[in-house]
C-alpha cells in the first residue's frame, strides 16, 4: 500500500507540474497575443459624432473614419480635415481611410493629414469598397483590385508622403456585376496573393482583408 501511496503522490507532483507548465505556457501565449476591438469605416456614419460616443463606450477601440474622398478635400485639404477631424487631435487610435486613384494627390492629402494629425494610428487606402454612390465603382474603391499596378503606385505615393503607417483594405476578389460573379478559384486565391505582394512591396504595412468578394455593380 505505502508503494501506491508513493506512486499516486508521485503522478499528482508530475499532473500538478504539468497543469503549472500549461496554464503558464496558456498565459504566455494570451499576453503576446493583441486583441483590438475595430469600429469599422461606414460611410455617413462612421462621422465625428458617432467616433466620439465610441470613444466614451470603448476608449480603448480604434476608429476608422469613412472613407474619405480625396477629391472632396480639395483644394483646401487642411481645412476639409479640420471640419472631419477637428476634435481628434489626439488620434492613436484613430484610421484615416482615404480614397482615390490619383498618385499626386493622394501624397498631397497624406503631407498634409501627417502635418496636422501626426498622432494618427495609421492612413489606409479603401481598395474594398464597390458602391456607386461613393465613387467606388468605376474609379477606386474596390475597382483598384483589378490594376494591382496602379493600386502600387497609389500606396508607394502615400508611403514616400509620411512616416505613418500605411495599410490597405481590400476584398478578396472582385466582380463586375452579379452575372459575372461565380465561385472563387485557385487563380483568384493566387491573384488575391500577387495583388497583396505587391501592395506590401509598394510599402503597406499590412492588408486587412474584407473577406468576401465585391460587386462593382452593386451598392451593399
Amino acid at each position: 500500500s505505502s508503494q501506491v501511496a508513493r506512486g499516486l503522490l508521485s503522478l499528482c507532483k508530475n499532473t500538478i507540474h504539468i497543469m503549472f507548465y500549461a496554464v503558464t505556457a496558456m498565459a504566455t501565449a494570451l499576453a503576446s497575443t493583441s486583441r483590438e476591438f475595430h469600429i469599422a469605416p461606414m460611410q455617413c456614419y462612421t462621422n465625428q459624432p458617432l467616433r466620439k460616443l465610441a470613444g466614451f463606450l470603448s476608449p480603448s477601440s480604434t476608429k476608422w473614419t469613412e472613407m474619405e474622398k480625396v477629391d472632396d478635400l480639395l483644394p483646401n485639404i487642411e481645412e476639409a480635415l479640420e471640419k472631419r477631424l477637428g476634435g481628434e487631435k489626439d488620434c492613436a487610435n484613430l484610421v484615416l481611410q482615404l480614397g482615390s486613384n490619383d498618385v499626386n494627390k493622394l501624397h498631397s492629402c497624406v503631407r498634409v493629414a501627417e502635418a496636422n494629425y501626426p498622432n494618427l494610428r495609421e492612413i489606409n487606402l479603401n481598395c474594398g469598397c464597390p458602391a456607386i454612390d461613393t465613387g467606388g465603382a468605376s474609379t477606386y474603391g474596390a475597382s483598384l483590385m483589378k490594376n494591382p499596378s496602379l493600386t502600387a503606385q497609389l500606396v508607394n505615393s502615400m508611403a514616400t508622403a509620411t512616416n505613418i503607417d500605411i495599410s490597405v483594405k481590400c476584398r478578396i476578389g472582385v466582380f463586375d456585376s452579379v452575372e459575372d460573379y461565380r465561385p472563387l478559384d485557385e487563380k483568384d486565391y493566387q491573384y488575391l496573393t500577387n495583388y497583396i505582394s505587391d501592395v506590401y512591396s509598394a510599402g503597406a504595412k499590412h492588408v486587412i482583408l474584407h473577406a468576401r468578394p465585391a460587386i462593382l455593380s452593386m451598392n451593399p
